[in-house]
């Protein structure tokens, strides 16, 4: 049995998701908190899940922070967040984190099943609408197995995909590789059409999955 856990302050939506969770074949929930810290200590009661639903906005110990112990302390965790309109910086710091997709709160019974089984099989999910690009990216890694060698990236046009997989503005990017703001946003333009993404985000799965940069 798959195992999973679900992390929300509002205690109707986890409970209301777990319910339909139990009544799915091959799925088991094991724990139900409503911030990080309480799922600390049902993890030191039941062990870690398999995957985990996440919010991101919660009260003591929110989302981003209990990723980033997820990610140091039970790496084999698939999280999956329950938020899709994050800013894209904090959803690209997120996926370099190792958060395998994010879904609507008011996701249909049908992809639920359908995300939980595709985290399992497939390693992520994306519902359409997480974030510019991303659902796309997928796409095009699933049916184009190419390494980033064929798609002729220079090397100018790799270091702007590392420094678009930071925090930093456009302008500060533009400073840092002593080019103009223009420049960096034709050049993104280019880095775009020759990979398939539309967004920073989708530079930052780009970048993961062929080993630009790394968790």
């Amino acid at each position: 049995m798959t195992t999973v856990a679900l992390v929300d302050d509002h205690t109707l939506i986890i409970k209301l998701l777990a319910y339909h969770i139990d009544m799915m074949e091959g799925f088991g929930v094991i724990a139900l908190a409503a911030n990080g810290i309480e799922l600390m200590e049902r993890i030191k009661e039941v062990g870690s899940p398999d995957i985990l639903l996440l919010d991101l906005d919660m009260p003591h110990m929110g989302g981003y922070a209990t990723a980033a112990w997820l990610k140091k302390n039970h790496p084999d965790t698939k999280i999956l967040m329950l938020s899709m309109y994050a800013p894209e910086a904090i959803m690209v710091k997120l996926v370099k984190m190792g958060v395998k997709g994010f879904l609507p709160k008011h996701i249909t019974l049908e992809e639920l099943h359908k995300a939980l089984q595709e985290v399992l099989e497939k390693g992520f999910y994306f519902a359409r609408g997480s974030g510019e690009g991303l659902l796309e990216l997928i796409q095009t890694i699933e049916t184009q197995i190419a390494s980033r060698h064929n798609i002729l990236l220079t090397d100018r046009e790799i270091a702007l995909i590392k420094f678009c997989c930071s925090e930093d503005s456009s302008t500060e990017i533009a400073d840092k590789m002593g080019l103009s703001r223009r420049t960096v946003d034709d050049m993104k333009a280019v880095i775009f059409n020759k990979i398939g993404v539309h967004s920073r985000t989708g530079l930052a799965v780009y970048a993961l999955r062929y080993g630009l940069i790394h968790l």
